[in-house]
């Protein structure tokens, strides 16, 4: 029997413990493991081995409830699945299109996962166990940790060369200005006592980042290999929080903190759930919800803008932030491939700045003076 072990990434150390319990009781649990950088077409593998899966068993905990990754895994699987309550937290109720589920308490998993098993007959191919060694994944971490500390240092030195002071060109609306640097039109927004800041309406584009990327003789975003992915008005996607801050320093800017751009979101719409042009959400107003695996992003202005005349803010690309979340950085607004409430302006999640993501973007900021906001 084939088992797939969906957890965030916060409850690692139990899925490792979980993993090698199901190997003792001959049943085979497939664990995606931990990487470097991260593949940003990782839906794909694990579409492919959901399809492989007899059960799915799921580590519920008060960081799967907010994990998107654990959420798309969930409903890209309608096999059988049992739900380790870990610490309490109340497990989610799926549609019963997806899936049946059972549920059980950690020290009954084996007992649980064995009759929810015994009930179902086979219901995916062999799988293909392609884990690393469990003693593997501590080096993975360290060596992750030790390659985010790196690349900040060598940072440094491009970003000397790269960076230039703002440009910005007012329009006939006050609100508004334009980047003369790459076009981009921003917003001017305030926030609290801190500084005005102008963030840009739209997501950096495919046009857009292929000019910075070939003028630095850099390398393309891997999601690059792929034509529907490339497209020029497309938002840019793949690339690491490292190279969305190298591009900001080009620009004569940087990226939006969390707050600012929660402020950008609900700007003149203060009770707005989804920064969409009426505040709600439906198939007609964002791009999400895609199945696991399949899809990719629009233009950001398919859709009309908030009422503050920002695209791109709800679904179809995430956007990195400036905000710090652990080892991590944050990323706001949801993704193609995410259900409507990681889409919601106050959710939020965070990826590794290392990490490479075809559904994560980014947009910038520019302090609206003559003062780099770096």
């Amino acid at each position: 029997m084939s088992i797939f072990l969906s957890y965030s990434r916060e409850d690692n150390r139990s899925a490792v413990t979980l993993e090698a319990e199901l190997e003792a009781a001959g049943l085979n649990p497939f664990r995606d493991p931990p990487a470097l950088t991260g593949d940003p077409f990782w839906r794909e593998r694990v579409a492919a081995q959901l399809a492989a899966s007899d059960a799915m068993v799921v580590l519920w905990s008060s960081q799967a409830e907010t994990s998107p990754w654990v959420d798309q895994e969930i409903r890209a699987y309608s096999g059988p699945i049992l739900f380790i309550l870990m610490d309490g937290t109340s497990p989610r109720q799926y549609s019963s299109e997806y899936q049946r589920c059972s549920f059980a308490k950690t020290t009954d998993a084996i007992c649980a996962l064995r009759s929810l098993l015994a009930e179902t007959p086979a219901y995916g191919a062999t799988a293909n166990d392609s884990r690393p060694p469990r003693a593997q994944d501590q080096a993975l971490f360290n060596a992750r940790r030790e390659q985010m500390q790196s690349v900040s240092a060598e940072l440094r030195t491009p970003l000397r060369r790269i960076k230039r002071p703002p440009m910005l060109s007012p329009t006939q609306n006050g609100d508004f200005a334009i980047n003369e640097w790459d076009g981009t039109i921003l917003r001017r927004i305030s926030v609290g006592k801190d500084r005005p800041v102008y963030i840009a309406t739209e997501p950096v584009t495919n046009r857009q980042y292929e000019i910075f990327w070939r003028a630095w003789k850099l390398d393309a975003s891997p999601t690059w290999e792929r034509p529907e992915f490339r497209v020029p008005e497309l938002p840019v996607v793949g690339v690491t929080w490292f190279e969305a801050h190298l591009y900001a320093a080009w620009v004569g800017g940087g990226l939006p903190t969390e707050t600012q751009w929660t402020r950008a979101a609900t700007l003149s719409n203060p009770e707005a759930i989804f920064a969409t042009t009426t505040g709600d959400i439906a198939p007609n107003l964002a791009h999400y919800e895609c199945r696991l695996g399949d899809g990719c992003p629009v233009a950001a202005t398919k859709f009309s803008a908030t009422a503050g005349g920002y695209y791109g803010m709800c679904g179809n690309t995430w956007d990195w932030c400036d905000s710090d979340g652990d080892a991590y950085k944050v990323i706001k607004g949801g993704g193609y491939s995410d259900s409507a409430r990681f889409c919601r302006i106050g959710a939020r999640y965070r990826n590794s700045p290392l990490d490479r993501d075809c559904t994560v973007g980014f947009r910038i900021k520019v302090l609206d003076d003559n003062e780099s906001s770096f």
